[in-house]
C-alpha cells in the first residue's frame, strides 16, 4: 500500500482491492446512471493492460471513477484490481465523480448538473462558513445576494457549465413534467428548450412536449422522401422549401402516421 502525496489535491492511498467489496457510488444509483458499454468495450480490448490504472474509490470503497473497469474486473471473475482510495467525504466523492465524468456519454450537461445540484447545500454552508470568519453575520443567517450567485457559479463549475443553464435545470425540475425531464436525460431535447416548455401549466406542456415529438419523428421520414426525389445540387435545406409537393406522400407515410395522436 502507497500513500501518495498530491500537491494540493485530496490524499490518496493506491493498493489493491477485493472487487467484491467496491461498489457503485450512490449517485449512480439514485439517478439511474450505469456503466457505458462502448468504453466497457474498449477496455475489454485492451486485455489485462487495461487494469494497470487505478479506479479511484472513496473511504466507503465506493467507485467514484472507474465503474467499466469495476463491471470488466466482475465480468472476468478477477478477485483483485488495483485502487486509488481517495480521503474525502461525501461532497467530496460527488466533486470528483462529476469531474472525472465530464467527457462521459453518459453524462450530458442535464445530468451533470443534477448532480451539481446535490452539492448546493454543501456549497451554502461553505459561503456561511465564510460569512462567519468574515465577522459578517450579524444574527442573520441568510446569505447575500452576491453569496447566493457565488454559490450558483459554485455550481456551474462543478458541473462544467454556465450559470443560466444552472439557473434553467432548477426551474425545470421545480415546474417540469416528468416526460421533458425524462428526454433531457436522453439527450432528446435541449436545456433551453425544456426551460420555455417548464414556463407553462402541466396541460401546456404536455401538448408543446407532444407536438416536439411528433415533429422529431417525421424529420427522418421526410428526409428519407426528399432523398428519393432529389433535384440537382439541392440540399437537405433547400428541400424542406418542396415539402408542399410531397405533402401527400408524408401523411401516408406508415411511421408519420403511427406518431399521430389520438383522441
Amino acid at each position: 500500500m502507497t500513500t501518495l502525496p498530491q500537491g494540493g489535491e485530496l490524499a490518496g492511498r493506491l493498493m489493491p482491492c477485493a472487487t467484491a467489496k467496491l461498489k457503485p457510488h450512490p449517485t449512480f444509483i439514485k439517478f439511474g446512471l450505469s456503466y457505458e458499454a462502448g468504453k466497457l468495450a474498449t477496455l475489454a480490448d485492451q486485455g489485462a493492460s487495461a487494469f494497470d490504472d487505478p479506479i479511484v474509490i472513496s473511504q466507503k470503497f465506493d467507485v467514484v471513477a472507474g465503474l467499466e473497469l469495476w463491471h470488466l474486473a466482475n465480468l472476468g471473475r478477477r478477485p483483485e484490481v488495483l485502487c486509488l482510495q481517495l480521503e474525502m467525504d461525501e461532497e467530496e466523492s460527488l466533486l470528483r465523480l462529476i469531474r472525472s465524468h465530464q467527457r462521459s456519454v453518459g453524462f450530458n450537461e442535464f445530468i451533470r448538473i443534477l448532480l451539481a445540484l446535490e452539492l448546493e447545500p454543501w456549497f451554502r454552508q461553505q459561503a456561511k462558513m465564510n460569512q462567519v470568519c468574515g465577522g459578517r453575520l450579524k444574527g442573520s443567517s441568510n446569505l447575500t445576494e452576491a453569496q447566493l450567485i457565488d454559490v450558483r457559479a459554485r455550481v456551474a463549475k462543478a458541473a462544467g457549465v454556465s450559470t443560466s443553464n444552472v439557473s434553467s435545470v432548477k426551474k425545470i425540475v421545480s415546474t417540469g413534467i416528468p416526460e421533458i425531464i425524462t428526454a433531457l436525460k436522453r439527450r432528446e431535447t435541449t436545456i433551453h428548450r425544456a426551460s420555455q416548455w417548464a414556463g407553462l401549466e402541466a396541460g401546456a406542456q404536455r401538448r408543446a412536449f407532444k407536438d416536439f415529438e411528433i415533429e422529431r419523428g417525421t424529420k427522418a421520414p421526410v428526409r428519407a422522401l426528399i432523398a428519393k426525389h432529389p433535384r440537382k445540387g439541392e440540399t437537405v435545406a433547400s428541400g424542406i422549401a418542396r415539402l408542399r409537393e410531397l405533402l401527400p406522400s408524408v401523411k401516408s407515410d406508415p411511421q408519420v402516421k403511427r406518431l399521430r395522436p389520438t383522441n
